[in-house]
């Protein structure tokens, strides 16, 4: 396993917190139909010593760019048309990514 040291990185939100929510909009019922739950922003950086510190292994961390993840992804897309393969990463990473300089 590793992690990609990127000069990015993701939001997470406690899946608790989401299940309030959705109670929450359950007993309310309001209206209107979107609602933007935001977690905690964590660079990828971070991330790799907080799966350390969880798993108690030393995963290894790989320096990558945004560019190299997104061409990562349109191959493995590519590649599982004729080889079915599983892996997290997707060309829709191109896509939906936000801008930003690297």
């Amino acid at each position: 396993a590793f992690v990609p040291h990127m000069p990015s990185g993701n939001q997470y939100v406690d899946v608790r917190d989401v299940a309030d929510v959705h109670v929450q909009l359950l007993e309310e019922q309001p209206d209107y139909g979107r609602y933007t739950l935001g977690g905690h922003y964590l660079p990828w950086k971070a991330l790799g010593e907080v799966l350390d510190d969880l798993t108690g292994r030393k995963l290894l961390k790989i320096p990558l760019t945004g560019t190299f993840m997104r061409a990562t992804g349109k191959l493995f897309d590519r590649v599982n048309q004729y080889v079915p393969i599983d892996v997290p990463i997707t060309e829709d990473m191109d896509t939906k990514r936000p801008s930003f300089q690297e």
